[in-house]
């Protein structure tokens, strides 16, 4: 069984579809730890001149309507249940993450 799982988009090696396929074979086991805890120190300027207040990286839209953390939690139940996504971040970030957390339906914060 292959123990590690290339989940960056457009990876030839890990399509999301295999990632469904290799869930539904008994990956039930698996479970995804989510790191948001950083303070995002090195794109603080420029994540403060983009959205007018500092917010680390991870809980900015970049890019469409969904923040980082929000890209990595569907990379993230594509490899495991969604009751198995933790995500470790810090408490005074909840603001930030509150309501994208509820929409995603995953599951547990660990601060």
């Amino acid at each position: 069984m292959q123990k590690w799982m290339d989940t960056r988009g457009g990876s030839s090696r890990y399509s999301q579809c295999q990632a469904t396929k290799k869930r539904s074979q008994g990956f039930s086991s698996l479970w995804s730890l989510v790191l948001a805890g950083g303070y995002g120190e090195r794109l603080r300027q420029n994540t403060e001149q983009r959205f007018g207040a500092y917010r680390p990286k991870q809980y900015c839209v970049f890019m469409g309507k969904r923040s980082m953390i929000q890209h990595t939690w569907i990379r993230a139940k594509t490899l495991c249940l969604p009751h198995q996504v933790v995500t470790v971040m810090d408490q005074s970030y909840w603001s930030y993450v509150r309501t994208q957390l509820i929409q995603e339906s995953l599951g547990p914060v660990v601060w």
